[in-house]
């Protein structure tokens, strides 16, 4: 049952899978929305304020921040940080729908320049909503990537039913040659996990040649960003998805790279302090 879905993993990565070539470096993004990147990269719960960035330096979102840096309230669900104060651009009319989804909820709906929203520290509502529209946003553009057919279409099935047929044989052999009670609950879950995680990875669709290609140009600008000594300023909300290395944090205008390291801002406050940070942010 092991080797099966060892194989499974295997044929995933080969077969159906993002399929990546090791990162070269190139100061080209790819020609659609960051918020795949930021999620890809990043993790959930940590995408938006590389969106924050982005939209600043492009004219399509003005953001400021008054009152202390304060710490996540104990007692409350206020978020850590400072007020913040949201103003629609000029540019905001010229988004792509998948940042759409974002900023209709970051500014209640309102996408016209001059569109203004406060969100004090204890705005709920707001952190819940935006959390919501980030995970639209990257489920709609996950589909605008498409589908394609997969390779080798008659292993998925095969390999499904094999990790189904045994886990059944696990089972029976277990409950036949003990009685231990424990013993043979955990081999239930056990066998159950395994089972179910082997089926979902083969069964998973397949990644389209134009997310494969997104996901390259994204691992290829990553490389570039951390090793660049000559940073491109309308480039800076991309080099937020990687924290600003480098000379990045002088390049970009000073509100930008103030918002680094304020992700946890923008969550209400008692689940922001569930959370671990991911591994990109270091």
């Amino acid at each position: 049952m092991l080797l099966i879905g060892f194989a499974a993993v295997i044929a995933r990565v080969r077969l159906w899978g993002a399929r990546l070539r090791p990162a070269a470096p190139s100061s080209v993004p790819p020609d659609a929305p960051l918020v795949y990147a930021s999620r890809s990269e990043r993790g959930a719960h940590f995408e938006l304020v590389p969106l924050l960035a982005d939209w600043q330096l492009r004219g399509v979102l003005q953001v400021r921040k008054s009152g202390p840096a304060l710490a996540a309230s104990p007692t409350t669900s206020a978020a850590p940080g400072p007020v913040w104060h949201f103003t629609a651009g000029p540019q905001i009319t010229g988004v792509d729908h998948i940042e759409a989804i974002v900023l209709s909820a970051l500014l209640g709906g309102e996408l016209r320049p001059g569109a203004t929203v406060t969100v004090p520290r204890e705005d709920v509502g707001w952190r819940t909503r935006v959390s919501a529209a980030i995970e639209s946003a990257v489920r709609a553009q996950r589909d605008r990537f498409g589908t394609e057919k997969a390779r080798a279409r008659g292993l998925r099935p095969l390999l499904a039913a094999l990790s189904i047929l045994s886990g059944i044989c696990c089972l029976v052999g277990a409950f036949l040659s003990s009685t231990d009670t424990a013993m043979l609950a955990w081999s239930a879950v056990g066998v159950t996990v395994v089972v179910a995680l082997t089926v979902v990875v083969v069964l998973w669709p397949a990644k389209s040649a134009a997310e494969r290609r997104y996901l390259q140009q994204t691992r290829d600008l990553g490389e570039w960003v951390r090793t660049t000594d000559r940073p491109v300023p309308a480039l800076g909300g991309w080099a937020m998805i990687w924290n600003l290395p480098g000379p990045w944090r002088d390049a970009v205008p000073v509100e930008v790279a103030e918002l680094l390291h304020l992700d946890r801002s923008f969550l209400r406050g008692d689940f922001s302090r569930t959370i671990p940070e991911p591994f990109s942010l270091g």
